[in-house]
């Protein structure tokens, strides 16, 4: 299975085997490090690989309403580095009552 260059990848949701697969090349490529990073604040580079799809859908829905982050922010009164975190990826800082808010607000609760 071929990984295409870009961010393409980022817009479907990967297989069980597809983010093996990119988990393993990311370790190979940068090493040891982000395993130890991934040990030492717990995270699971598997999940977050899995999660980027839900962040960059976020944010293409956001962006076909034609909302900014601002806007979002003062509807759902959820602050700004929040959207900012579940649009980016970041996994660990995400707060799950907040990303279900989000997602209900852009429509996407069949999706998830």
């Amino acid at each position: 299975m071929a990984i295409e260059k870009g961010q393409g990848w980022r817009r479907k949701i990967l297989s069980t085997k597809e983010v093996k697969v990119a988990t393993r090349l990311i370790k190979e490529m940068i090493g040891g490090a982000i395993e130890n990073a991934g040990m030492k604040y717990n995270l699971d580079m598997e999940d977050g690989i899995r999660f980027m799809t839900v962040g960059t859908h976020c944010q293409d829905a956001r962006e076909s309403i034609g909302k900014s982050i601002k806007g979002v922010s003062q509807t759902l009164k959820i602050p700004q580095y929040r959207i900012r975190e579940i649009e980016s990826g970041g996994i660990s800082r995400i707060r799950p009552d907040m990303l279900k808010n989000y997602i209900i607000f852009l429509g996407l609760e069949e999706w998830f």
